[in-house]
């Protein structure tokens, strides 16, 4: 046993996804059963755990941890808001009813959920201001950024209430030494469908991608962000076939069917709008064009990040992150740390006479749902930066094989960062056996801290706690069970989903 225990200052965790259908949190909409059997609910059984966890290391007598969402903790791109509040509710309550967590919960909007940024900024004072920025500082006091209306009234019925400071695009944490940096980013911004409008910007006017600062991505990719990902789910009967639309995109063989439906409809759009005649030959070749101009379509939707399932991250999004840390990030942690930056290395890693860098720095970052620790060299930092993602709370696909999952990252009162894997898809797992679901143990919590692991507290008191008998721990035993099961309730769902959505398509001749 390490001779003190670490004083945790922040958990966070990221993509929620509260409100889709598919999401492990949005219990309300799909029943929590398997095989006819009553399972716990995940959030009941996260928050005894966390609790469970918090109260070995002694953590609420001493200082409570502030809990910190990293984006797309509401999935409001696909689900009604009703749905999508209620379930973010239902999982929020009962970590702050166990008084485990502190009363702030910085919230760093991701792109399902940015309009609570976009409503934050609207109902700010300052907003008529001339130039008034379109994010907010990343290292500024809780007191200093936006709060969100919203989600502060949805916890208002808690004993304590809460309080949420948004931050926008990025929250960072500094060291008392100043020697040590963590920046939170949702993760959205590493992939170019999210800069889809400065990158246009750049092919109009030659503005250079890795010269935009996050005022500036936020400003040209705002609004694109709020059309395309954020505010669908209140759009009716459209967002909900949309939502359903979405999902066979995602799911083996149904994605196979509903492209070859997308391709008759736009075969038939041809013949009536182009008067082309209905003979054999114009059929067979509208078949050959409409079928290879919608795979390309459902191939590029299909190279998002999220739904490479193989690989933790893909080589395009490697770079998208390394050119986000060295372009915006340094940008935002010379402003406002310039002042208390070290010059141990005068000019910094760049050599540019900006003042030294911290001389560690981690980020961590969501968004992709499939969770991972690395360390990456980028230009300007001195040292390689620090890289732990999040993962999801959500079944992507009907496969179970892939490596999706969900992590959740502590810091420390010294900065030491670790990274606990919650869950993963069950594999050749017989889900009514709770002795058959095993996840936490040996091997899940990580570090990519450049402290040597001797000296790395916090990582030795969380590996000496899930390294320990099972017995030891049994509300997190009871939380990898519910994750297991409801992973195998939403693949049930996802193919009931495909099922229903081929046959009624066939009955009204739409899509869906």
């Amino acid at each position: 046993m390490t001779d003190t225990k670490p004083i945790i200052t922040h958990v966070c965790i990221s993509d929620l996804h509260a409100g889709a259908l598919t999401s492990l949190v949005t219990t309300d909409e799909t029943p929590p059963l398997h095989n006819g059997k009553p399972t716990a609910s995940i959030e009941e059984t996260f928050a005894a755990a966390m609790c469970e966890l918090l109260g070995h290391i002694n953590q609420t007598t001493i200082r409570k941890p502030d809990l910190v969402l990293l984006g797309d903790g509401l999935d409001l791109s696909l689900s009604p808001p009703d749905r999508t509040f209620n379930a973010l509710k239902g999982f929020l309550t009962p970590l702050y009813e166990t008084g485990s967590f502190s009363t702030s919960m910085p919230f760093i909007p991701g792109n399902h959920d940015h309009s609570l940024w976009t409503e934050a900024r609207f109902d700010s004072p300052q907003f008529s201001q001339k130039g008034f920025s379109h994010v907010t500082p990343a290292f500024a006091s809780a007191s200093d950024v936006p709060r969100s209306r919203k989600l502060e009234e949805l916890l208002s019925g808690l004993d304590t209430p809460v309080r949420v400071p948004l931050y926008y695009p990025n929250f960072g944490i500094q060291s008392q030494d100043e020697n040590r940096a963590i920046v939170f980013h949702h993760g959205h911004f590493i992939e170019s469908m999210y800069r889809m409008m400065s990158d246009l910007l750049g092919v109009l006017s030659g503005l250079k991608e890795d010269d935009l600062s996050c005022e500036e991505l936020e400003k040209y990719n705002g609004t694109w962000i709020d059309f395309g990902w954020s505010t669908i789910g209140d759009s009716g009967l459209l967002g909900k076939d949309v939502s359903i639309a979405y999902q066979l995109l995602l799911t083996g063989g149904a994605s196979d069917e509903f492209t070859l439906r997308l391709a008759q409809v736009l075969k038939k759009w041809l013949i009536k709008n182009l008067n082309l005649p209905n003979t054999p030959a114009v059929s067979g070749g509208l078949d050959m064009i409409t079928a290879g101009f919608m795979d390309a379509i459902v191939g590029k939707f299909s190279q998002l990040e999220r739904y490479d399932y193989t690989q933790h991250l893909s080589a395009s999004s490697i770079e998208g992150l390394r050119n986000y840390i060295s372009s915006a990030v340094l940008k935002q942690m010379r402003e406002e740390l310039h002042s208390r930056l070290p010059v141990s290395n005068p000019g910094g890693g760049s050599g540019d006479g900006h003042g030294g860098m911290p001389i560690s720095t981690t980020v961590v970052f969501g968004h992709t749902h499939k969770p991972f620790e690395d360390q990456l060299v980028v230009e300007g930092f001195d040292d390689p930066v620090s890289i732990y993602n999040t993962g999801g709370w959500i079944l992507d696909t009907s496969l179970m094989s892939t490596v999706e999952g969900a992590s959740v990252v502590f810091v420390d009162d010294q900065l030491n960062t670790a990274s606990l894997r919650l869950f993963e898809p069950p594999v050749n797992v017989d889900l009514n056996n709770a002795h058959d679901i095993k996840y936490l143990g040996k091997g899940a919590v990580s570090s990519t801290d450049p402290t040597p692991e001797k000296d790395n507290n916090l990582l030795q008191t969380l590996r000496e706690f899930f390294e320990a008998p099972a017995e030891n721990r049994p509300c997190w035993n009871k939380f990898s069970v519910a994750a297991a099961r409801a992973y195998g309730a939403r693949q049930d769902l996802i193919l009931e989903m495909a099922r229903k959505a081929d046959a009624d398509a066939k009955k009204t001749g739409g899509l869906v």
